[in-house]
């Protein structure tokens, strides 16, 4: 009698499995053990547990078996598949292949295949690969619970549904065909699909498994999906590969392969470059043009802003420009200055307003000459920075300055010729009532 007090983790024990090494291996209520006999003294020997801390995902454990590797492999009907090796635990679920998590029996048969019957069908883990046995495959029933393989047949237990047989020789050896149509390629992304065939109709066409690859990159999982979508290839030449499962871990020798090209896009492409570069050429010599005639114009703008400011300012007349909404002033020649007597530092920036004595005058000046676009020989009166009045004939137009609407004075001091006017007069009048009272 083996029990707790031996060294067993739980004396309620659901399976047990002896190892090629001479171990036993116990699957209980409240974890794994394992006795390892002593080489010495085979009647006595040493115990070691698994549990949850030791990486169970659960202490029940319900089936245990080991394979011809020392390998132990464990059921608990919740958490698949799992399996010690090396101390290591690890587990097989559906998103590997298995047929169900809930696995119930575990057989390893003589070629060291893992049969498992779970709730689902019964699955066999061959050559790293899950194959799956379920209704569609011929089962009456899903509910497995005992399994034993032999060396030609099956033996399948139920829930409800008797004993089933398996007859491993019947099984067609032969793997299911696989016929890939033709690849299309859009930018870096491949697009086909392909057509699964069993013989004598072992498998349905839908239930045949295939797996792919691109080049020498590794295999996809196993899967039913016929559609294959690849995106982000490198650009050039490449080969597609499909191989199909058969139904009890076969696989296909002379696997299908196909072969397809990822086009670069245009512009990667060397056609591409030649009219680009011829593009590039001409545009490089019309540049050349254009920048050539550009230096050309800007040379002879230069020189005529030149001759216009020699002019500007070599001028006989206060020549003005200002801006019409608040008349302030924005450029003034050298004679203005002196007629003035502001510097040009002083006069830029300043009103028009704050030197003219009529006020009301000039605005309505300004306005006639934005509605005409000029106004000619007209004259205002002015004040001097020390006070003095001047009198002015004014020749004024519109003009584009920096962008923008601006007026142009040219103003003619003639505060002497009205003054000699005024004395001319004034000696007329003068003359004129001396010979009144002569005569009178």
């Amino acid at each position: 009698h083996w029990g707790t007090k031996e060294g067993l983790i739980n004396e309620c024990v659901y399976s047990f499995d002896e190892a090629p090494d001479g171990s036993y291996w116990f699957a209980t209520l409240e974890g794994i053990s394992q006795w390892i006999p002593n080489r010495l003294n085979p009647s006595t020997g040493t115990w070691k547990h698994w549990t949850e801390k030791h990486g169970l995902k659960i202490n029940r454990v319900f089936t245990i078996a080991v394979d011809n590797q020392n390998k132990v492999w464990f059921g608990d009907q919740t958490y698949g598949l799992g399996c010690i090796e090396k101390d290591s635990v690890k587990y097989f679920t559906t998103t590997d292949g298995l047929i169900s998590n809930s696995i119930w029996d575990i057989r390893v048969d003589k070629e060291n295949r893992i049969w498992v019957s779970a709730r689902g069908g019964i699955g066999l883990y061959s050559n790293e690969t899950w194959f799956n046995i379920s209704l569609n495959d011929g089962l009456s029933n899903t509910r497995v619970w005992p399994i034993l393989p032999l060396e030609s047949k099956l033996y399948i237990g139920t829930s409800g549904g008797g004993l089933e047989i398996l007859n491993l020789k019947d099984v067609q050896t032969i793997p299911p065909m696989i016929h890939i149509l033709k690849p299309i390629t859009q930018g870096s992304t491949l697009f086909t699909n392909c057509k699964a065939f069993s013989f004598w109709g072992e498998q349905t066409s839908k239930e045949i498994e295939i797996r792919y690859k691109i080049d020498h990159n590794q295999w996809t999982p196993w899967r039913k999906i016929r559609q294959i979508i690849e995106p982000n290839l490198p650009y050039g030449s490449h080969t597609l590969t499909v191989q199909t499962k058969g139904l009890l871990g076969n696989f296909r020798t002379d696997i299908e392969s196909i072969n397809f090209t990822v086009e670069p896009p245009v512009y990667l492409r060397p056609l591409f470059y030649l009219p680009i570069m011829v593009l590039l050429v001409g545009l490089l010599i019309l540049s050349f043009i254009y920048f050539k005639r550009k230096h050309e114009q800007e040379t002879l703008i230069r020189k005529s802003e030149f001759r216009y400011r020699s002019l500007f300012e070599s001028a006989n007349d206060a020549i003005m420009i200002f801006e019409p909404k608040n008349e302030i002033i924005l450029e003034v020649n050298k004679k203005a200055c002196e007629i003035y007597g502001y510097e040009r530092a002083e006069f830029v920036g300043k009103s028009l307003k704050e030197i003219t004595k009529n006020v009301k005058r000039g605005e309505e000046y300004v306005q006639k000459i934005l509605e005409n676009g000029e106004l000619n020989e007209y004259e205002t009166t002015h004040i001097t920075k020390t006070g003095r009045t001047i009198n002015l004939l004014v020749n004024a137009s519109t003009i584009d300055y920096d962008e923008r609407k601006v007026i142009l004075s040219i103003n003619r001091d003639i505060t002497e010729r009205k003054q000699a006017e005024a004395e001319k007069a004034l000696l007329a009048n003068c003359s004129l009532r001396k010979r009144r009272y002569l005569y009178n």
